[in-house]
């Protein structure tokens, strides 16, 4: 009966750009995946170098989804401070970045956003970068963190809609 309420989760990246695609061609906007700084930026929801969503202060049940091993409906917990919802312990999203280990290692203008096209030397298997850690994590509570990122082959989908 939650099926309409669910975030969709666990999702091959190939039918999640599929999806960008469809609704791109759908009605001329250009959808895409935000890259990684940008998912980071929104998930502190104007809180600088916050920890969470909503601060520094540790997660609880009330404030994330880290005790179910399941996601939970959207709009479970309190928005951030831009209004998005689980930005961190129901899915993982999928970013554009692919991952390499050595993504914050670079120059100090790549450390801002440091994107890496799928072409480029360095990255492990093929991999993208999924960011807002998973439920199910209560033993484990530092994956509820903006700044998690991990190497995914399924994820969620977070859409960002620009021009052109």
């Amino acid at each position: 009966p939650l099926a309409d309420e669910l975030p969709m989760a666990e999702i091959p990246r190939d039918q999640a750009v599929a999806f960008l695609e469809f609704l791109s061609d759908l009605d001329g906007e250009r959808y895409r995946f935000p890259t990684e700084a940008e998912w980071e930026y929104a998930a502190r929801g104007g809180i600088e170098g916050a920890a969470f969503p909503w601060g520094q202060e540790t997660p609880d049940p009330g404030r994330c989804n880290y005790e179910h091993s399941q996601p939970v409906p959207v709009a479970s917990y309190p928005p951030n401070g831009f209004g998005l919802f689980e930005m961190v312990g129901n899915v993982q999203e999928w970013t554009a970045d692919a991952y390499s280990e050595t993504a914050y290692s670079r120059t100090p203008l790549e450390v801002t956003d440091p994107w890496v096209s799928e072409g480029d030397e360095g990255i492990e298997g093929g991999l993208f970068v999924a960011r807002g850690a998973s439920p199910g994590l209560s033993f484990c509570l530092h994956y509820m963190r903006t700044a998690l990122r991990v190497a995914a082959h399924r994820a969620s989908i977070r859409v960002v809609a620009s021009e052109g």
